[in-house]
Parts: structure tokens; C-alpha cells; sequence
């Protein structure tokens, strides 16, 4: 594959999966190709994704690694690696992941190492890979139980976004999804949020007036998201933090068996934000709106020294920085000292657990 002329390509459309054959720059006829997914994603999705690519000649091969976080290992790395190995698989060969953020991350950082690198594809069938994978600059793997600490840079030669692998998404994982879409939204695109509320706590009285098409159909969110995903990467670095600090301390806190990413996510961004406003949507979308299972002082404590952590790894000590939001669009940098921080997030973690 030519990686100059496809890295970086990324295809948005409701059947584009479908196409990746007449996609990959240089074709498929007689190349190996390597397709890596879950077992619940493979029997729904692997046998239309991979029969196009054998009729345009392609010789494939698949794989199945663990899903969620046990996706994200070395052990799923190594999987991937055995596959590729028997297989004498070279660099002229392709490797494509298809499943959520957890395989693609394990297709990718494999991808990156195996034989000094391998030309890789990206296809997301969650609605947070779908939005996570737009200018994403590093795949990450948790080892040793640390989330994310391995990481190495990302550089699919192509993604492809299918709005349509939504329509066999659980309602769990959908609603998982949404948390992120609205976190995008609550950083840079209230329009979208007011859409959402309208269709979501102000349903019309006579069904007649109801809207043709809903915001939350696939073929109308997804390209949406991938926008506000894109818009999202023009902020402040340190702004994107906005929801995901806290949320981490929420996932670490209950080893990210209680809550999935993007329900943490969710109550991380009213931890910072305590806004009633975001709680009445993001409960609309079936999400958890206040936290269960631990006391406001035990999470109180843990936000406060995550904060602080980060802080001191960035060599700055004296002060806090919370990244907020309260009203959409609008989102800031407060610094706090650290007496005042205490108080902060005291009050942030009654918030979330009252």
C-alpha cells in the first residue's frame, strides 16, 4: 500500500465498510489481508466485511480478541502478532480492525511495532470508536493495571466510519456512545444539544408534529459527530480533558467493571460542571446521573489526588486546574490553590452521590 498517498484517508457513509476493496489505494487482488475482531461483532458484522474483499481477490484471514478492556492488553497484542507470524504476513500485507475503541487500539499499536510497521485500517462499529478514532494520535494499551499507559502514535492508511453497524448496537453501548457525543457538543456545538433536548424533554403534544427524522437516526448523528469530533481537536488540549479526568477516577475507582467509559464519562462531566441542565439530558439518554456503590468523601479524596497527580506530573504543584463547562460552548480553565481545591471537589462529589 502506497502510506504516503492513504494515511490519514478517512471515508464517512452509510455502507462505505462495504467498499473498503475499491477503497485501499492500490487495490486488494492478491494481497493478504488480516481482519481482527470480537466474537459478538464478527457474528454480526465479519462475514459482510470480508466476503467483498475475497471477491475482489483478496486472501483473508481473521481473528477474534477479548472485548472491552481485556482487548486493550499485550495478551491481545500477542493474539494479533501470532496470526500475522504463522501467516509470514510482511509489510506489504494489510491488517484491518473491526469492532470498538478496545480492538482497534490493540489492531493499531500491533500494527505499529509488527516488522517496523504494517499498513492498517480502521473500521469503528461503536458509536464512541466512531468519534474517538477522528484525529486520534496515539493507540494506548493498559498493562499492569494502569489504563492506557503503554502508547505508541496512530497512523491508519485508512478509517472508515459506517453509520449503519449502529442499528445492531445494544442500547448500553449506544447510550455509552452518546455520553461522548454530548461532551463533544458541550465543548463547541450547542446547536446540537438544543436539537437533542428538543426531541428528547420537549416531545411535541400532537405526534403529527413530530420531526420526519430523528436527530439520533445513524446516517444523520454519525456524520455530525465525526464534525463536532473534528471541531472538538481545534480546542486547547488541556480542554478536551473536560469530563475525562473525573470520569477516570470513576472507572479506576470500581476497576472499570461498574461503569463503561463513556457512563463515567458522563458523571465526570457533572462532577466538574454541576449543572442540572446537562443531568435532565444526559438521564433522557439513559445514562446514570448520580453515582452509586461509594461514599462523597472516598470519591472526594481520590478526584482531589488524581487532580493533584496530574498536576505534579506536569511539573506544576501549587495549583489545580479543572477544565468546566457551564454553559455549552463556553468551556474554561479554573485554577484553584489546593486548601480551595479540597472544598472543590468535596462539593463536586456530593453533587454526584446525593
Amino acid at each position: 500500500m502506497d502510506m504516503e498517498k492513504n494515511t490519514g484517508v478517512m471515508c464517512v457513509g452509510t455502507g462505505e465498510a462495504g467498499n473498503i476493496a475499491t477503497l485501499v489505494a492500490g487495490g486488494v487482488t492478491g494481497r493478504r489481508v488480516a481482519v481482527v475482531t470480537d466474537r459478538e461483532v464478527g457474528a454480526l458484522h465479519l462475514e459482510s466485511l470480508t466476503r467483498p474483499l475475497a471477491e475482489a481477490g483478496a486472501v483473508v484471514v481473521t481473528t477474534t480478541v477479548d472485548v472491552a478492556d481485556a482487548a486493550k492488553s499485550i495478551d491481545a497484542v500477542k493474539a494479533v502478532v501470532s496470526l500475522l507470524s504463522d501467516a509470514s504476513y510482511g509489510t506489504a500485507d494489510l491488517l484491518i480492525g473491526l469492532g470498538g475503541g478496545s480492538v482497534l487500539d490493540a489492531v493499531g499499536f500491533t500494527a505499529s511495532l509488527y516488522r517496523g510497521g504494517l499498513p492498517y485500517i480502521q473500521v469503528p462499529t461503536t458509536l464512541a470508536a466512531m468519534t474517538a478514532v477522528v484525529g486520534a494520535t496515539a493507540h494506548m494499551l493498559c498493562c499492569c493495571g494502569v489504563r492506557d499507559v503503554l502508547r505508541v502514535p496512530a497512523g491508519p492508511a485508512l478509517t472508515v466510519v459506517d453509520p449503519s453497524y449502529l442499528r445492531t448496537l445494544p442500547k448500553r453501548q449506544f447510550a455509552n456512545g452518546m455520553a461522548q457525543i454530548v461532551r463533544l457538543a458541550w465543548l463547541c456545538d450547542p446547536t446540537f444539544l438544543e436539537e437533542l433536548e428538543r426531541e428528547l424533554l420537549s416531545p411535541p403534544v400532537d405526534a403529527g408534529t413530530s420531526p420526519a427524522v430523528s436527530v439520533l437516526s445513524p446516517d444523520l448523528l454519525v456524520p455530525r459527530a465525526v464534525r463536532m469530533a473534528e471541531e472538538a481537536r481545534r480546542l486547547d488540549a488541556t480542554l478536551l480533558r473536560f469530563g475525562l479526568q473525573a470520569g477516570a477516577v470513576i472507572e479506576e475507582h470500581f476497576r472499570y467493571m461498574k461503569y463503561a467509559h463513556g457512563e463515567a464519562t458522563a458523571l465526570g462531566m457533572l462532577a466538574v460542571t454541576r449543572s442540572a441542565r446537562l443531568a435532565a439530558l444526559l438521564a433522557a439518554l439513559g445514562l446514570a446521573v448520580r453515582l452509586e456503590g461509594v461514599g462523597s468523601d472516598t470519591i472526594g479524596r481520590k478526584l482531589l489526588k488524581a487532580f493533584l497527580d496530574n498536576e505534579c506530573a506536569e511539573g506544576e504543584c501549587a495549583d489545580v486546574r479543572i477544565v468546566t463547562a457551564e454553559q455549552p460552548g463556553c468551556p474554561e480553565i479554573v485554577t484553584v490553590g489546593r486548601t480551595e481545591a479540597e472544598t472543590w471537589f468535596a462539593e463536586a462529589a456530593t453533587w454526584i452521590t446525593a
